[in-house]
């Protein structure tokens, strides 16, 4: 996904001048898209990896909250992450990957399974 990039400030520390509020609003809209043209492509069954290179809880855990209350036969699935990892999951399950491991950068991912709809929906 394309992403503000703030998990990946200490390899490129130049980025924070050019990021302003508006890319923020102008990604997330980009972010959805993406998600839901993947989404509509997808059959039930099967899976959708969403992963930015950022910690921002605007483009990552709210991007998440919106795809499960928009998409209601979308549940969330776990990631196996590595024990070594550091990481801090959210409300939802998706993993923030710390840009405190020594050779990572900081970045988000969560899992998403599209399930059949039932009948009554």
């Amino acid at each position: 996904m394309p992403c503000s990039g703030l998990g990946v400030l200490r390899k490129k520390p130049e980025k924070i001048y050019e990021l302003e509020s508006n890319n923020f609003k102008s990604l997330k809209k980009i972010q959805k898209k993406i998600f839901e043209s993947a989404f509509n492509s997808l059959k039930d069954g099967g899976e959708i990896i969403y992963s930015t290179c950022t910690f921002s809880k605007n483009e990552n855990t709210n991007n998440v909250k919106y795809f499960l209350e928009k998409y209601k036969n979308l549940e969330i699935k776990e990631v196996v992450i590595p024990e070594n990892i550091k990481i801090l999951k959210d409300e939802f399950g998706g993993i923030y990957i710390s840009y405190e491991n020594e050779y990572l950068d900081g970045f988000y991912i969560a899992k998403f399974k599209k399930v059949k709809k039932s009948d009554g929906d």
